[in-house]
């Protein structure tokens, strides 16, 4: 699914609901939206002609003689839903990078957008079921951030709360914080949320405080157990598990299944020659 800032619903989803409504027996409603959104048009006043901007489709229906009054949430709002919450994860350039644009021509793309989707589309077969990670380290500029942030999008699309932060300037937050209070409040909340996208992680030659801060975070998440991570790095997982045993094994561990490792190649980034990154 690809999240768009305009909140009006087409006509095609719009179809869709109707179709899903009427296919669990709630005719009257899909009676009622079907009249409602295909009506000869007007000009609006309404950013949401079908709810006219309540949030809610109300109806009512006789049943044994008796009139029940109902309320079924309008589409638009869960629309405006996700929508905010895209805006508080603080993704990058949504409008550009989500799993529909990514440009797979090559092999290796098309191996990496496919655990993309399928990263994406996981659900649990069971209740206990630990939920995976999803890994994609190597050759910069190869899209790394726009898969991941992909991810991210069809994830905040299924409810999800997500946090997206940089690896550096995360690092620069935290080391700031260290001694304060407000370093376990940023911490809990990198934790606790949802989903945790941390882009670029360990960049460079990371010291030994930036490892430990790193660790904290992941072990922190790894403990949780029902927390997905989704993370960029340059380096392969073989190389964070030279960094730090403890940390690239738990990454290694929860990516399971959903591990890539882009090659470097300078051929493949696209970002210095204005393409697909």
């Amino acid at each position: 699914m690809t999240l768009r800032r305009n909140e009006i619903p087409t006509d095609a989803e719009v179809r869709e609901h109707i179709a899903n409504i009427r296919a669990r027996g709630a005719g009257d409603l899909a009676d009622l939206i079907e009249r409602n959104a295909f009506r000869d048009r007007q000009p609006q006043k309404y950013t949401c002609g079908l709810c006219k901007d309540t949030g809610f489709i109300e109806w009512t229906e006789e049943r044994g003689g008796t009139r029940y009054e109902f309320a079924e949430p309008c589409i638009c709002l869960k629309r405006k839903r996700e929508l905010t919450a895209m805006q508080t994860s603080s993704l990058p350039d949504t409008e550009r990078m989500n799993l529909g644009t990514y440009k797979a021509t090559e092999d290796w793309q098309v191996r990496v957008l496919d655990s993309a989707y399928l990263f994406a589309g996981w659900s649990p077969k069971a209740a206990d079921e630990i939920p995976p990670w999803f890994f994609v380290g190597g050759q910069t500029g190869a899209g790394k951030t726009h898969i991941c942030t992909g991810i991210c999008m069809n994830l905040i699309g299924q409810g999800r709360r997500v946090v997206y932060r940089i690896w550096a300037d995360l690092l620069a937050e935290l080391t700031e914080k260290r001694n304060r209070p407000e370093y376990r409040e940023t911490m809990k909340r990198l934790i606790d949320t949802d989903v945790l996208y941390l882009d670029d992680l360990l960049r460079g030659n990371p010291s030994r405080a930036a490892v430990e801060i790193a660790w904290e975070i992941i072990n922190g998440r790894y403990v949780a157990r029902n927390k997905q991570t989704v993370i960029s790095s340059e380096h392969y997982i073989q190389e964070l598990i030279e960094i730090d045993a403890g940390l690239g094994g738990r990454i290694n561990e929860r990516a399971r299944g959903f591990n890539n490792g882009i090659k470097r190649d300078n051929a493949r980034d696209y970002r210095t020659k204005g393409g697909n990154a």
